[in-house]
Formats: C-alpha cells, structure tokens, sequence
C-alpha cells in the first residue's frame, strides 16, 4: 500500500488495519532467505525510488524477519525490528474438551462450572452457535446489542465487523456464539475459521451482568463444541495480551513488525534518525556503562 505526501515521501505499508492478525510479505514457496533478497532487491530498483516502508503483523513463526532484516541491510537500508503484540493460541490436534479443560487451571475450571450451572437457572437461558446465513444475521445484530453495552469503547468503523461477518459468512468461515437470558443476549463472540483453525476475533457481554459471566459461560461452550467435533488443529486469541487469555489458551507466539528506510534518500535518512537513532544511542550507553 503506498502513500505519498510532501513529508513522508513514497512510504509503502504492508495491508493491513488495527483489526489484522496476520500478515506475510512473501508469495509463493520460495525459501524465506531467497523471497527476503528478492523482495529487498525489488524496492531497492523501484523507481521513483521509495524512501520507507512498514511491514506490520508478521507472525514471528511464519515469517523469518531476520532474514528479512538481512536482505535489506545487505542493500543499505536501515531496519528495525520490534514486537507489536503477543498472539496466545493453543494447538488442538486430536485434543477433545475433556482433555483440554484437564490441562487448565483448577480455578478456571471451578468457575466454569459454577457460573454455567448458575447461568442455566436463569429464565430463558440459551447457549447458541450460528452458522448459516440467517442465523450470522441474528447473531450480528446480538454482537452489536452486546457490544453496546459492554465496556468496549465504539468501532472506530462501524460497517467494518456488519461487512467482515457477511462477507466471510458467504463462505462458510465465520461461527457467532451468543448467550442469552431474560430475553436479551448478554455475551456474544465472532469466531473466524479458516481450514484447521480457529480465531476468536471479536468478543463482547453486558457489562451490567459481569457477575454472571456469561462471556466465560460462552466460551467454554463454544471451545467444547470445537474441540469435541475435532475441527481445528490450533485455536488463538487474535491480537494482544489481554490478562486472561493466558487462562484460556497457553502458547504465546510474539507478532512483529518493521521499519525499513533508505538511506540512498534524503527522506529515508530523515526517517532512519527518528525511528533508529535512539534505540542507537540507548546501545552505545549501555555498552558504555557495561564498560566503566
């Protein structure tokens, strides 16, 4: 994606927004130190020349920013490299609930009991998982009900979860998860599946029946629903290291990004001193210190 403007210059970013979870650089098959020289090697050609670029959402386990940051050395462009957020996942493979609940803390799994017990006896409790088309409707319309009144700040964009659930339910690759009673729902979760796995991209309950917890009660409804049907080999947490995913899932894989600049630029070396500079000098001083 490139932006061009008087102070930035030519500036290209990976595709991405604040809702992406994953993002590669490379196409094909090719290995990462060969798709890495080829990929620096192209914007070092580019003309009119490119001073910046930001490669965002990198999974430190499918992309190979070191050789990535190599490539682009090599060439003389400066690079830094740095975490953006954590992304904690569970690997699924032939791992039914039981199993899966077995490996959690005790206190997890006391609280699951006793607010699903207690969430049952309420008038009109209803656990759901909605897949069809018709069904994702209803379902988006009690996301957006509950994300009303949850503690979550208002999308920046309201259209982008309405069009990212319908487009993707076209295909057959998002699941909506809502827990009702008293004739209101008060959690819901939007999961994204794709092949083997599953991400729980969007969650939201009431905030005025925290006590309740129906967003654990859902969860652990949705997850044992998942896990027992054997349909994903790995379920994640999407962006960021919120203090309970920790709870629910237990790998955490760090997510990265990077800021390229050309140093054959007036632009670029401007940039290379803003972004490079101090994390520069924080080296040499330490280096000093470690010396005296």
């Amino acid at each position: 994606m490139l932006r061009e403007n008087r102070n930035e210059g030519r500036h290209v970013e990976s595709y991405g927004n604040f809702y992406t979870c994953e993002y590669s650089p490379y196409l094909g098959t090719a290995p990462a130190a060969l798709a890495s020289t080829r990929l620096a090697e192209w914007f070092s050609a580019s003309r009119p020349r490119i001073d910046t670029l930001q490669l965002r959402n990198m999974r430190a386990d499918h992309v190979d920013c070191a050789a990535l940051a190599s490539a682009f050395r090599r060439i003389g462009w400066a690079v830094q490299v740095y975490e953006q957020f954590g992304n904690w996942y569970e690997p699924t493979t032939g791992i039914d609930y039981s199993t899966y609940l077995a490996a959690r803390d005790g206190k997890l799994r006391n609280t699951i009991d006793r607010k699903t017990r207690r969430f049952l006896r309420m008038p009109g409790a209803k656990l759901e998982i909605l897949r069809t088309t018709e069904q994702l409707e209803y379902g988006l319309g009690a996301y957006l009900n509950v994300h009303a009144r949850s503690w979550k700040q208002p999308e920046p964009y309201p259209e982008f979860i309405p069009s990212f659930v319908r487009r993707f339910g076209e295909i057959g690759t998002i699941r909506i998860g809502v827990a009702s009673a008293e004739s209101r729902p008060l959690a819901a979760q939007i999961w994204l599946t794709w092949g083997r796995r599953a991400t729980i991209a969007k969650l939201a309950y009431d905030d005025t029946t925290k006590a309740l917890s129906p967003g654990t009660v859902l969860t652990a409804h949705m997850l044992e629903d998942a896990l027992n049907a054997r349909n994903f080999d790995e379920i994640d947490l999407g962006r960021g290291d919120d203090g309970y995913k920790r709870d629910w899932l237990g790998s955490r894989r760090p997510v990265l990004g990077m800021v390229i600049a050309n140093l054959r630029s007036m632009r670029g070396m401007a940039a290379a001193a803003r972004h490079l500079g101090p994390p520069m000098i924080r080296r040499w001083v330490a280096r000093m210190r470690g010396n005296s």
